[in-house]
C-alpha cells in the first residue's frame, strides 16, 4: 500500500509506528527520518 512516502534508499524501509512512519537502516536500525500522520 502507498502512503505518499518516498521510496526509502538502499538499505532502508519505512516501518509504520501506529499512524506515523520512521524511516529505518535494515542493517543498524538507525532512523533517517520520522512522519507524523495527520
Amino acid at each position: 500500500r502507498h502512503y505518499g512516502l518516498r521510496r526509502p534508499g538502499r538499505g532502508q524501509e519505512w516501518i509504520r509506528v501506529g499512524n506515523d512512519y520512521l524511516l529505518v537502516s535494515v542493517v543498524s536500525g538507525i532512523i533517517f527520518g520520522a512522519i507524523a500522520a495527520h
